[in-house]
């Protein structure tokens, strides 16, 4: 089979369905970044980033095609040409070590997000990213996994920038969670904000805290007694002053900052448990490479 047949086949596998729109093949963010995809496919691996030792991994197991869920030349749209332009040096080894292998790398964002089938993860049904539409028989690919390994329970989606919602057991605190979070999800460590010592009830994955989305952060968390946001991205100014600010004044609350990276990798993780099925072969080798907890804390004395 080509690799170009087996991505074809992993679009088909997915809803592929985003805003009640079919996803544009020509505009998604599922493409092709780097390698040959008209050669055969000998085995493939998962990943959140293909970094440098992600694609020294994968040549190891044999494998030429990465599916990596972020971009590979660090930048939206992943654009190349000024990297080129510049002959950034890190751009050229990492060319070369791509090229070295023969490894072709595609991204898969889109069509995860958009849904795979819910019975892949027993059942744990997650709408996930806002722009999605709630589908029966279907489930965000990365947020669903997620919420099954930190044991949590979703809830109804509660709008833009909540992505999911878990109840936990009364008496835990926003520390023992990011105990929980660090032993679980194998970091090096993590951040709070806010009161370690709120006792946490729901917590909520937040979407990119970058601007576009905190105001709705905010307000739904407000609303639905959110004790503890679990951060991918965000900017000091806005919700994590608001956690600040509310303790300040009376109301618990805290934010755990646990990384985009590190929230997200548990449903590459899954992946590549169901990818030889929606390739349509179940005896192509396929694996899952972390990329690692991206942080090193270093705290005062």
């Amino acid at each position: 089979m080509l690799i170009s047949q087996a991505i074809a086949n992993i679009k088909s596998f997915c809803l592929g369905v985003a805003a009640g729109k079919p996803i544009d093949g020509a505009t998604t963010r599922d493409q092709i970044l780097w390698g040959d995809s008209e050669q055969e496919l000998t085995g493939v691996v998962t990943c959140i980033w293909a970094s440098a030792d992600v694609i020294r991994e994968a040549a190891v197991r044999g494998a030429n095609l990465i599916v990596s869920h972020e971009a590979l030349f660090w930048n939206h749209g992943d654009h190349t040409d000024w990297l080129e332009k510049q002959g950034n040096e890190t751009f050229l080894a990492k060319r070369a070590l791509l090229e070295e292998h023969g490894i072709c790398v595609w991204r898969f964002h889109d069509f995860i997000h958009s849904g795979v089938p819910v019975r892949l993860f027993d059942g744990w049904a997650v709408q996930g990213l806002a722009e999605v539409e709630a589908t029966e028989g279907w489930t965000d690919g990365i947020f669903a996994p997620l919420a099954a390994k930190l044991g949590y329970t979703p809830l109804p989606e509660m709008g833009p920038g909540i992505l999911f919602c878990g109840c936990e057991v009364d008496g835990i605190t926003a520390h023992e969670l990011a105990q929980e979070l660090v032993e679980k999800l194998g970091l090096t460590g993590t951040r709070i904000e806010g009161d370690p010592t709120t006792v946490v009830h729901r917590a909520a994955v937040a979407m990119h805290l970058l601007g576009y989305v905190d105001n709705q952060v905010i307000s739904l968390a407000a609303r639905h007694n959110i004790d503890c946001l679990l951060c991918m991205d965000r900017t000091d100014y806005t919700a994590a002053q608001w956690v600040r600010d509310s303790c300040q004044l009376g109301r618990k609350r805290a934010i755990i900052d646990v990384g985009h990276f590190n929230i997200e990798e548990p449903g590459m993780e899954a992946c590549a448990g169901w990818l030889s099925e929606a390739i349509g072969d179940a005896n192509m080798p396929v694996s899952f490479v972390s990329a690692g907890d991206p942080f090193t804390y270093v705290q005062r004395g």
